[in-house]
């Protein structure tokens, strides 16, 4: 009879070239294989090559969830503890979704994970656990995935976007979205200052409040916050369109040049040569389409559109004192 060392096999369990068949399962935090070896053993005999001999006998991996992948960091050695945890596939609904754990990989490895899909799309779906803040998530993207991001994000994320369909269920740092071209990005909570500037095209959809500068200097991205945005919002804006359902602080549309604004509420002031304008049919409907778009229960009569008054485009002694 064998000495009962290590983790014995179940009964019953089927026995591929004089071994148990393994079972892969997620749990929690850690890809954990529940075999006849320790976990350090299977990085140390090489999980790949055991993959390999999983597939040449045609079985497959139990239920909706994918072996964890693994890479090797470039440099080290080849011990326990020298892989980068890449993820594991998660089932939602009838999709499955690659999974990315920032508590065991780092953001270089998710944004270049991200960024290889652009070479050979193999996963549409993605799902980003533990980002506990970290700065620079899911930046640079352009391919025409979806990304669930589960929890707070910090500065620049979903920077410099194209295609891809960013989700952030928590608050965002400075600059989210920051000069994006297209695709979508919605935060469920709120997010700091300068959300969308510089951005060229898409749409950011915030559903709680922004901080100051929001779209400062925005190009033709649609901005829609569900709450309430901070001083200096939207300064030299040059197009696209913002669209705010509570209030806007102080010098809204400063130094303004094309951007339409449409404010629910309250504004605290308008900065220099941004004026009120009428709400004409044809706003009224872009307006309402942007809210369907955003997903907001709102009408379009209520709110009030503010631009440019034009008068800054050329220096003029009279209007030296708004410069």
């Amino acid at each position: 009879m064998a000495p009962a060392t290590g983790r014995q096999p179940q009964a019953g369990a089927r026995q591929i070239a004089g071994g148990p068949r393994w079972l892969f399962y997620l749990r929690h935090r850690h890809a954990q294989w529940f075999c006849g070896d320790s976990r350090s053993d299977c990085l140390q005999t090489g999980h790949s090559r055991r993959n390999r001999r999983l597939r040449r006998h045609g079985l497959g991996i139990p239920g909706a969830v994918q072996p964890a992948g693994y890479r090797k960091r470039q440099g080290l050695g080849t011990g326990p503890g020298h892989y980068v945890h890449l993820g594991t596939r998660a089932s939602r609904g009838s999709t499955l979704m690659k999974t990315v754990d920032l508590s065991s990989a780092t953001v270089r490895d998710l944004n270049q994970t991200l960024h290889d899909q652009v070479k050979a799309l193999q996963e549409r779906e993605w799902l980003v656990t533990h980002p506990d803040g970290a700065h620079n998530l899911a930046v640079g993207v352009n391919e025409a995935i979806s990304i669930d991001i589960q929890g707070h994000a910090g500065y620049y994320c979903a920077g410099m976007n194209q295609k891809a369909s960013i989700t952030v269920h928590g608050n965002v740092g400075v600059g989210c979205a920051e000069n994006m071209m297209s695709g979508a990005v919605r935060v469920k909570g709120s997010a700091s200052q300068a959300a969308g500037a510089t951005a060229h095209g898409g749409l950011l959809v915030i559903e709680g409040d922004a901080g100051a500068r929001c779209g400062i200097s925005m190009k033709g991205i649609d901005i829609v916050v569900g709450g309430s945005i901070g001083h200096m919002s939207c300064f030299m804006g040059q197009a696209g369109r913002l669209v705010v359902c509570g209030d806007a602080g102080d010098a809204l549309g400063d130094s303004l040049y094309e951007t339409r604004i449409y404010v629910k509420g309250k504004v605290e002031s308008l900065g220099s040569d941004c004026i009120a304008k009428e709400m004409r049919e044809e706003h009224l409907q872009e307006l309402q389409e942007l809210l369907n778009r955003a997903g907001f229960n709102e009408k379009a009569a209520d709110f009030k559109r503010y631009g440019s008054a034009r008068q800054l485009y050329n220096f003029k002694i009279d209007n030296a004192s708004a410069y």
